[in-house]
C-alpha cells in the first residue's frame, strides 16, 4: 500500500506547479471517494475523519499557493508546511490506516489498480493543456 505514496512525495521534492497541485487533490479526492470509505469500519471513524481533516488542511494550503506568485514572501514558508502536513497525513496511513485496511478480506492489488485507473482517466481531463489559436 505505501507504494502509491511514493508519488505524492516526488510532488514535494520539485518545484511546485498547477499540475503537481492538481495531481495532490486528485489523490486526496480518489482517497476521500473510494479508499476512505472502504476502510472506515476497520480503521474507525476517528481515524478516517482526522484524514478527512488533514485532506481539508492540505487542500487550503494548496489553493493559497495557487494563489501566490511564488517569489511572495511566504511562499517558500508556506509550501514547507504544505509538505509537513503531507509527510505526516503519509506516516499516519501507513501507521495507523493501512495495518487496520490490510486486515481486510480485500484484494488490494486489484483495488489500487483500480484507483491508478481513475486518476488517469481522471487527471487528462481535468489538466488538458490550452491550445493556443494560430495565426492565420
Amino acid at each position: 500500500m505505501t507504494s502509491s505514496k511514493k508519488p505524492v512525495m516526488e510532488l514535494l521534492r520539485r518545484n511546485s506547479s498547477k499540475r503537481q497541485f492538481l495531481e495532490l487533490k486528485l489523490h486526496a479526492a480518489i482517497e476521500e471517494e473510494l479508499f476512505y470509505p472502504a476502510v472506515r469500519q476497520p480503521a474507525g471513524d476517528d481515524l478516517i475523519n482526522e484524514a478527512d481533516e488533514e485532506h481539508h488542511v492540505i487542500k487550503l494550503l494548496i489553493a493559497e499557493l495557487e494563489k501566490m506568485d511564488s517569489s511572495a514572501d511566504h511562499y517558500d514558508a508556506k509550501f514547507t508546511v504544505l509538505g509537513e502536513n503531507v509527510r505526516h497525513h503519509i506516516r499516519e496511513e501507513e501507521n495507523d490506516i493501512f495495518p487496520k485496511a490490510k486486515s481486510m478480506d480485500k484484494d488490494w492489488e486489484a483495488w489500487g489498480k483500480r484507483c491508478n485507473s481513475a486518476s488517469r482517466n481522471c487527471l487528462p481531463t481535468v489538466c488538458r493543456p490550452r491550445r493556443k489559436k494560430l495565426a492565420t
